[in-house]
């Protein structure tokens, strides 16, 4: 089982891949270079702790816990339609990302019920 601090460094390293690098990442945390590389780069140094966390969540307009959270599926469907979610998330400017991530979030909201009502 992976801890805390290997989900949030793989979540982080997707959000990396979203916002289109790393520096780009950095700057919409609004932290210093050395502080994000050294969170999310090849080799980090420092784990990405609660506070730090609750940061890059509102930064990228997730919901508090996101990043604590595994979100990896084998699903070849699922990983599909994320691929797709990322070329149009990387292809839009910040408003439009904005509302994507507010209709993911009510997706997987959707999804989420839908299970329960299953089990």
């Amino acid at each position: 089982m992976k801890t805390i601090e290997q989900i949030r460094l793989v979540n982080a390293r997707r959000l990396v891949k979203m916002a289109g690098n790393q520096q780009a990442f950095i700057d919409k945390v609004g932290i210093a270079s050395a502080l994000g590389s050294g969170m999310v780069g090849a080799k980090p140094r420092k784990n990405i702790g609660s506070a730090m966390a609750r940061r890059i969540e509102k930064a990228f307009c997730l919901e508090e816990g996101w990043l604590d959270q595994e979100h990896i599926t084998d699903d070849p469907d699922a990983v599909a339609m994320a691929e797709a979610f990322q070329a149009l998330y990387e292809a839009a400017d910040d408003k439009r990302r904005l509302k994507m991530l507010a209709q993911m979030d009510m997706v997987v909201s959707l999804a989420k019920s839908g299970s329960e009502d299953q089990d």
